[in-house]
């Protein structure tokens, strides 16, 4: 009887034990779904519990065609941009406008401390002819 008790006990105790480390693990992954606005050579820290996620952006390019021009084509604005989480580095380079031309992706999976994202490549300002202010991409991270 008293073998029977301690058994029921120990079994009981590690499978509350297992609740709550699985439930630390389910808490611990925040969304980090949202709308980032960058400039090149900046560099935006995201506090994600202990963790921080850092985007940097580099290579801004933007050959669309100015306000008030006529064009032959739409012409692209491209981007890299730098995802750094707790475990890896990850670079992409996304592109906005006629980028099946030039054969690069206006979106990208990326995985962020283990939690899966599509980032999409929203928009680049100042447009083309309209100020001569320094770029800015938007990009929009959405979890899967």
């Amino acid at each position: 009887m008293k073998q029977t008790k301690l058994i029921l006990t120990s079994i009981a105790f590690i499978l509350t034990a297992l609740v709550f480390v699985q439930a630390c693990k389910k808490g611990n992954a925040i969304d980090l779904s949202g709308t980032y606005t960058i400039s090149a050579g900046e560099n935006l820290h995201i506090p994600e519990n202990r963790n921080t996620v850092t985007i940097s952006a580099s290579n801004f390019a933007d050959s669309r065609c100015p306000i008030n021009a006529d064009c032959v084509w739409a012409g692209v604005a491209t981007g890299s941009f730098t995802f750094k989480d707790s475990s890896k580095e990850q670079e992409i380079e996304l592109c906005l406008g006629a980028c099946e031309v030039v054969s690069k992706p206006k979106t990208q999976d990326i995985t962020l401390n283990g939690v899966a994202y599509t980032l999409e490549l929203k928009d680049f300002t100042p447009y083309p002819g309209t100020t001569k202010e320094n770029m800015k991409a938007t990009i929009v991270l959405t979890k899967k």
